[in-house]
């Protein structure tokens, strides 16, 4: 190798990030040390199977078909997936690959982003938790609200109806004075306020339970 090779050579050597060379078969033609670090396993041991075999199950498709468009000389950039390390851990990586036709290899380079990625899962998974308490609440909220206007609806008002019904009939017997009957007749139309009140109210807390009231 000339002289003028040794800069290329100490960056890939000792760049933190994941650096590797694979051949169209998807076996490893060359790797850097931080591909031995951050996945745990030798040289030997890397050498010895395809790629794919390292990568966690559920992401082996998708990555099959991101290799596929990068074979047809469509750069990868900036693709995330999951690989399994020696010691069993799962290790997210963002990929950045590009396909060399005359050398009928990939060169890629890869981010450890495991702990930015489990940052981004606990928010999305507490995101979630925290959207269905609201949905719960809410739906509690909502039954609430449907049973306070079916009991404004059928209680109160039906209350407020029979003392409207005794009312008149207190004020149409003849031996009532006449102030009297006047504040009967006042006490009646108070009902009759009362009974239109409860019904709005109670329609405008839940119009759909009380148009099937």
């Amino acid at each position: 190798m000339s002289k003028e090779d040794y800069p290329m050579l100490d960056l890939f050597e000792r760049t933190p990030d994941l650096v590797c060379i694979v051949d169209k078969d998807g076996w490893f033609k060359k790797i850097n040390p931080a591909v031995k670090k951050i996945l745990g396993y030798t040289e030997k041991e890397l050498f010895a199977r395809p790629v794919s075999e390292l990568i966690y199950p559920d992401d082996r498709e998708i990555t099959a078909g991101k290799r596929a468009q990068l074979l047809n000389n469509i750069p990868l950039l900036n693709f995330q997936n999951r690989y399994v390390a020696k010691s069993g851990a799962v290790v997210w990586l963002e990929w950045t690959s590009v396909y060399i036709v005359e050398k009928e290899v990939v060169f890629a380079i890869a981010k450890d982003i495991t702990k930015r990625k489990g940052v981004e899962i606990e928010i999305e998974e507490n995101y979630k938790k925290y959207k269905k308490l609201a949905s719960h609440f809410k739906q509690h909220v909502e039954v609430d609200r449907q049973n306070l206007a079916t009991e404004l609806h059928e209680e109160l008002a039906q209350i407020a109806t029979v003392i409207k019904m005794d009312i008149d009939l207190i004020t149409s017997q003849k031996q009532v004075d006449e102030f009297f009957q006047q504040r009967m007749h006042h006490a009646m139309n108070t009902c009759e306020l009362l009974i239109n009140k409860i019904r709005r109210l109670s329609y405008s807390i839940s119009p759909s339970r009380i148009e099937e009231l």
